[in-house]
């Protein structure tokens, strides 16, 4: 598991308040919203929209239908955090590694 995946877990277990599951019970590929999953619903739905939006600077617009595709697992949001590297996140790691900043590289290496 990835640093992001386990960061997502984490967020997502505070975020929508689920105390009795651990990061470690929560599968990358786990449908969030379903019940064979975590179980989220609509309501939880905008929350995590909305906590997303402050933590990671991700805007994720209601209504469209990869919208739904992004919200559908750890992985999903993972991937969508990845594929913005001006979110947060990269920001984050940057002030984590300042080394490579002034290297003038991704805190990753790979951007």
């Amino acid at each position: 598991m990835n640093e992001l995946h386990r960061e997502l877990k984490s967020f997502l277990i505070e975020t929508m308040n689920l105390e009795d599951i651990t990061a470690d019970e929560i599968g990358d590929d786990m449908p969030l919203f379903s019940p064979e999953g975590l179980g989220l619903d609509s309501i939880d739905a905008l929350e995590l929209v909305l906590a997303l939006k402050k933590k990671y600077g991700i805007v994720i617009e209601a209504g469209d239908e990869s919208s739904r595709q992004h919200l559908r697992s750890v992985a999903t949001l993972a991937a969508l955090i990845a594929s913005r590297p001006f979110s947060n996140y990269f920001t984050a790691l940057a002030d984590k590694n300042p080394g490579a900043k002034k290297a003038g590289r991704s805190p990753l290496g790979v951007l």
